[in-house]
């Protein structure tokens, strides 16, 4: 597959989710595949079987977190895309997406909710302050999209 074929390619439909607690703290969550100093939110592909993107909220929450009982609060005004690099070493001729467009849900949560991770796919957490969530977050337009994102939500 080219370059060119590669960026024709779709953008894979998911979500991210912005956990707040009643301390109006941020959930952050570093998976196994990042760094130590990588962090990112719960969230994941919306699935044939998520009827909705609430469903895929739900589902993401229950098996990254074990969160159960939350609140909705909102869904963002912006969206959470980028495109996956491309490494014509990796890509496959199979290859389905370009990069990820995720919608974008803001929850809370108590602040004594139990967090059980999902340890294949998840090594630890952390609740931090928006602020300093967004000095966490180190991917490509990471910050700069969860900045107007947390603004919106008036958390910083």
């Amino acid at each position: 597959m080219t370059e060119e074929q590669y960026r024709q390619l779709p953008y894979r439909q998911a979500v991210d989710v912005v956990i707040i607690n009643e301390n109006t703290e941020v959930l952050l969550l570093q998976k196994q595949a990042y760094s130590e100093t990588d962090w990112a939110l719960a969230g994941g592909g919306i699935d044939e079987a998520d009827k909705s993107e609430l469903d895929a909220v739900a589902r993401e929450l229950a098996e990254e977190t074990g969160i159960k009982s939350f609140t909705l609060v909102g869904k963002s005004s912006h969206l959470n895309q980028y495109d996956f690099p491309f490494n014509p070493q990796f890509v496959k001729q199979d290859t389905k997406f370009r990069g990820q467009q995720k919608a974008v849900y803001v929850v809370s949560v108590a602040s004594n909710i139990e967090v059980v991770l999902q340890l294949e796919e998840i090594r630890t957490y952390r609740w931090v302050k928006p602020l300093e969530a967004l000095e966490m977050m180190h991917f490509p337009n990471q910050k700069e999209v969860f900045t107007k994102i947390f603004t919106e939500f008036n958390l910083i």
